[in-house]
């Protein structure tokens, strides 16, 4: 419970700024452009997305480490249009609550989605409990006659209030590519309005190598505010019009995060650096660098910040692991220690499904299933198949980086134990493993916390 209540002291800020008369439009724009807050009802983590066009995401889980034991935080549920059977319908956010027993996940956060005749979004709405109180969030995208995304427009509906605008962004084009964007916060009581426009350069191929972010009271004279530098993969075959895609694609299904999105490139960077004007001069703040796997998946980002114009120093790193689908199904965050990366602190994990992208009926996604407790565990994980009887299951343990700890046999048992040895024979640590079992060509993943 402790950690729902300070996540609502964390929101609750920002929507009583909404509905005071200082409200200002610097205040708006600066809380979109964190995309690593993730707010309810402000936000939400940018989705990842399958290379293969026949899997799609049905549920992602946030775990932080409280102490030595990893606890359930919030939970993101994904349902699609059976119309366009790849488009999000809507995504259920829930919390997990532990005041009182039985413990159980509790639902506070709703995004719906609206669709033109091509199935672009062109709405989304972010309903959210506070306090008793609905607030909503609107996001209505334009489109021209090329299906490029022209227009953002957010409205906001709070304690009984009627719907009033917040922001409008245009995605302004030339010679077929984005040129830059351009928003203008609503001015609210007392406050004042403002502009906001991030100028794109790109390369030979059409792509962001710069962002430069100006801000302006009058939409004439503008002021640098910061700008990110993009350096590419020597394997990234990404164009401007992938940037065009993108953008058009996902910015209105973003909800809040839409500003953020603008940044995040949908090429293969190596090196991404943000650095902010000060005093006539463009000064490094923080950087990240981008690793990838034999192939092209994102293996892990590390992210550096440069303190009074020193040397790059390691502040956190996310790695990524993959199913042999290709799919992400979780996200790790480490934090660096004085010399070394520190233990998992934080992680996502994602589901996914398969579906069938020209029809609207889903195809079974798994015809296995696997059951492991305890779980946490401290000397044996017991675990329960479920699938074709007359079909052997082979089951093997990976560590947190992918790699093979035990291999388990190839029987047709309805069960095995791990005695939390590897293949030596060795006990392993405390921390987090994968148990994969795999029936005619089908797996499964289940994720097992050890704490001896």
């Amino acid at each position: 419970m402790k950690k729902m209540q300070i996540v609502l002291l964390m929101i609750m800020v920002p929507l009583l700024i909404l509905g005071l008369q200082n409200y200002n439009a610097t205040t708006a724009y600066n809380s979109h452009q964190d995309s690593a807050l993730k707010l309810p009802g402000f936000s939400k983590p940018i989705a990842p997305i399958s290379k293969d066009r026949s899997w799609r995401l049905s549920e992602q889980v946030y775990v932080g480490l409280d102490g030595l034991i990893y606890t359930l935080l919030d939970k993101y549920n994904y349902y699609y249009n059976s119309g366009f059977p790849a488009r999000l319908d809507s995504i259920i956010v829930s919390y997990y609550v532990e005041d009182t027993e039985p413990f159980d996940w509790v639902a506070n956060d709703n995004y719906r989605y609206y669709y033109d005749a091509s199935g672009e979004y062109i709405t989304c709405m972010d309903y959210y409990f506070l306090f008793g109180q609905t607030v909503l969030h609107r996001f209505t995208g334009e489109y021209d006659a090329q299906n490029r995304l022209t227009e953002v427009i957010e409205h906001s509906y709070y304690n009984n209030r009627t719907l009033h605008p917040i922001a409008r962004t245009n995605v302004l084009y030339e010679n077929g590519l984005v040129s830059s964007f351009v928003s203008y916060y609503y001015p609210s009581g007392t406050g004042s309005g403002a502009y906001y426009k991030k100028a794109l350069t790109k390369d030979t191929q059409g792509r962001v190598v710069m962002q430069t972010e100006q801000s302006s009271a009058d939409s004439i004279n503008w002021t640098n505010n910061m700008r990110t530098l993009y350096t590419y993969h020597q394997d990234d075959t990404s164009t401007g019009q992938s940037y065009v895609d993108y953008i058009s694609h996902h910015m209105v299904e973003n909800g809040f995060d839409y500003l953020a999105l603008i940044s995040d490139i949908p090429g293969m960077t190596s090196f991404v650096t943000v650095q902010s004007y000060m005093d006539s001069v463009w000064v490094d703040m923080y950087r990240y660098i981008d690793n990838y796997d034999t192939s092209g998946r994102h293996s892990s980002r590390i992210y550096q910040v440069s303190i009074d114009q020193g040397p790059w120093q390691n502040e956190i790193k996310y790695e990524y692991t993959y199913n042999q689908n290709g799919n992400l199904i979780m996200k790790t965050l480490c934090s660096w220690g004085t010399t070394d990366w520190l233990f998992t602190s934080n992680l996502y994990e994602y589901t996914w499904e398969q579906f069938n992208p020209n029809e609207d009926e889903n195809i079974t996604t798994e015809p296995l299933n696997m059951s492991v407790y305890p779980n946490p565990f401290n000397d044996n994980v017991y675990i329960r198949f479920d699938g074709k009887d007359y079909e052997p299951v082979e089951t093997s343990v990976y560590n947190i980086r992918g790699q093979l700890i035990k291999s388990l046999g190839n029987s047709r048992k309805t069960s095995v134990t791990w005695d939390g040895k590897d293949n030596h024979g060795k006990s392993v640590s405390n921390g987090i493993y994968f148990i994969k079992a795999t029936q005619d060509g089908k797996s499964i993943s289940k994720k097992v916390i050890r704490i001896k």
